[in-house]
């Protein structure tokens, strides 16, 4: 009995251990579900950093920000940095911001494509105080509006929503704020979309990203406990991109081309070691289309 007992407490222990050491993996399967939640089916491009504080850590611990940070290559960086409008920028400072913020799955996104023009959506989720993350974003908003300046700023009022739109030409971008979200997007439609998609009250997961077979195929290959993941479903792009050329019909690179489906990729750091998973979906040769990894 004796035997047992200490068998059921080291098992116990054990499983402890796991769970411990595996806590902050597990969670970006989770927390990239709920990003992909609020994206609609056909999006075709996303960029998403589950802890953008933690992955900045990491980052530092890496040989690549070792080099970045050697004094000869930043002072030969400072002239283009410099014609990029990157003068005087505080790395150190953002990061303080981030981790204030407490910010979790900041994303990008295409959301699509609207007569050629890309529809665009951002965002991230903050653990702080609500009134502590506007006087960051405020900040923020104030350093874009010195960089690029021109914008008009209005406030429109969408089911109980303050939404904030900045217009410049042809250039829009909407904000709003939504619980613990800070959205953006570069058009007003594309904000109330997703405004009603966290005010639905069920939501029909087969017509977000996350029901797509492409994308759900895609990500169940990613390493747990990633620092970014990107996605990108370019099988309309790759197609007419193929057919361009003039030898696309007995070309096999064309061929090639035409049978990506997505692409796939995430990078992981651990003890200072970055580790790459990339995956190519296309058909399987002579089967029914199942996307196969490469």
């Amino acid at each position: 009995m004796k035997r047992f007992l200490l068998l059921l407490v080291l098992a116990a222990a054990v499983a402890f251990a796991i769970w411990f050491g595996m806590r902050g993996k597990v969670r970006t399967a989770s927390s990239n579900a709920a990003v992909v939640a609020m994206l609609p089916k056909e999006t075709l491009a996303l960029v998403h950093i589950p802890d953008i504080s933690r992955s900045l850590d990491e980052w530092k611990e890496t040989d690549l920000y070792r080099l970045w940070s050697e004094p000869a290559l930043q002072e030969f960086l400072q002239k283009p940095l410099a014609n990029a409008g990157w003068a005087g920028y505080d790395a150190e400072k953002l990061h303080r911001q981030f981790q204030r913020l407490r910010m979790r799955d900041t994303f990008v996104a295409l959301t699509g494509m609207d007569n050629d023009q890309p529809e665009i959506a951002a965002g991230f989720r903050f653990d702080g105080r609500p009134e502590d993350a506007r006087k960051v974003i405020s900040k923020w908003r104030a350093a874009f509006e010195r960089h690029s300046p021109g914008f008009i700023t209005t406030v429109i009022e969408y089911k109980g929503h303050h939404v904030e739109l900045m217009t410049r030409d042809a250039t829009a971008v909407a904000t709003a704020y939504n619980h613990h979200w800070f959205l953006a997007a570069n058009s007003v439609e594309l904000i109330k979309k997703f405004l009603d998609r966290f005010d639905a009250d069920s939501k029909d997961a087969s017509a977000t990203l996350g029901g797509d077979e492409r994308y759900a195929a895609a990500f169940k290959h990613m390493p747990n406990g990633y620092a970014v993941f990107a996605y990108a479903r370019l099988d309309e792009y790759l197609e007419k991109l193929a057919t361009r050329s003039p030898d696309a019909a007995t070309n096999p690179q064309s061929a090639m081309l035409r049978q990506i489906q997505s692409v796939a990729a995430a990078t992981t750091i651990e003890e200072g070691k970055m580790h790459d998973v990339l995956f190519v979906g296309m058909p399987k040769h002579g089967d029914d289309g199942e996307p196969a990894r490469s």
